[in-house]
């Protein structure tokens, strides 16, 4: 799965499930991009889940969350 994000003055939170693998390419321009990884390492045959992101003055987070069990 790829997912394209554009944050232009503000900032964007991408969620995604703990046991996924993640891969956050991208630019930004005074602004960042940052992936906060789970406690637990996702399985080699976990999917990938694609984050590619522009930021202008804003931010991009990719958060990895727990799945309710």
């Amino acid at each position: 799965m790829t997912i394209n994000v554009v944050s232009i003055m503000g900032g964007t939170n991408v969620v995604v499930p703990e046991r996924v693998q993640v891969e956050l390419t991208g630019v930004a321009l005074m602004g960042g991009k940052f992936f906060r990884p789970g406690k637990e390492s996702p399985p080699p045959e976990a999917p990938v889940v694609r984050v590619r992101a522009f930021g202008f003055m804003g931010g991009v987070s990719v958060i990895t969350k727990r799945e309710p069990r």
